[in-house]
């Protein structure tokens, strides 16, 4: 088994295209799983996808041409009669050597790319869970401020603006899921839930 190569995220964003898409096409198997960490991340993903596109391609192109390749022969050799045969025959079986190794290389291509898309569903809900949880506290921290700003004047005796009545009014309507129920912003401080 061959050791993985060891990058760092910024030595794969600087190769030329010829450099990555040979750590890409290189380093297909399952022993490679710290490489693909980073092929495979927000950054890479757009340039991973489309070399493995590009093999792909590149794999369909090969066969395609083999085989008319081999077509061509097969005409041939009928026209020169039952003595080509063997050169026909012997061809032939190159060809499914290729075709044999050419497949196996376009399964671990295509496997690649699904765990590639699998790696991008979770790069996506991670993200999502991470500005889930960016969005929360900050509507935390304002409704904490707005309330904050309530009590504040309400100790002081000063009389509130009509602004200032939008913005509490506010607490009460914009609600939240808190452990399975939906809460008003108030709800969420006055429970404890949200505290300064």
């Amino acid at each position: 088994m061959t050791p993985a190569p060891v990058f760092s995220l910024a030595e794969l964003e600087a190769m030329n295209h010829q450099e990555f898409k040979a750590i890409v096409s290189g380093n297909l198997g399952d022993e490679h799983e710290e490489l693909w960490e980073l092929l495979s991340g927000i950054k890479l993903y757009p340039r991973t996808r489309a070399v493995l596109v590009d093999l792909l391609q590149t794999i369909a192109l090969h066969a395609n041409t083999e085989r008319v390749e081999l077509d061509r022969l097969k005409a041939e050799c009928l026209a020169e009669g039952p003595e080509a045969r063997s050169r026909f025959f012997g061809a032939r079986s190159d060809y499914e050597s290729r075709k044999r190794r050419r497949n196996g290389f376009k399964r671990l291509v295509e496997a690649r790319m699904q765990r590639l898309k699998t790696a991008k569903r979770n790069n996506h809900e991670t993200h999502q869970a991470r500005n889930h949880d960016r969005h929360r506290l900050g509507l935390c921290n304002l409704a904490l401020a707005v309330h904050q700003h309530r009590d504040s004047m309400l100790e002081e005796g000063i009389t509130p603006d009509k602004h200032d009545l939008v913005l509490w009014e506010a607490l009460e309507k914009i609600e939240v899921e808190m452990g399975g129920r939906v809460i008003s912003l108030a709800q969420a401080i006055e429970y404890g839930h949200w505290t300064d």
